[in-house]
């Protein structure tokens, strides 16, 4: 075989090789894109599900701030650092 022939041999395996990492990449992505539009339609209906669920019955964080007071917590009081010549 000739220098010219393998050459031409060399170039049209890279080819080849080019073009079947291009064909996988690109059926990669087109089933990300897939994965990615139904992710987006299950998290979009979760949400308007969620909206109306808040409507029905209040929503909980609202109402859960108002019972446990500004901090959140409930009995808990801050632990002021006395000084040492303070009387115990």
């Amino acid at each position: 075989m000739s220098d010219e022939r393998r050459y031409d041999e060399s170039i049209r395996r890279r080819a080849n090789r080019a073009q079947e990492r291009l064909t996988a990449t690109l059926e990669q992505s087109r089933i990300a894109t897939a994965r990615d539009k139904r992710t987006n339609q299950r998290r979009a209906a979760r949400d308007s599900s969620e909206g109306l669920e808040r409507e029905r019955r209040g929503s909980r964080s609202t109402e859960r701030a108002g019972e446990l007071g500004e901090d959140r917590q409930i009995g808990v009081r801050p632990n002021p650092i006395q000084a040492p010549d303070t009387e115990r």
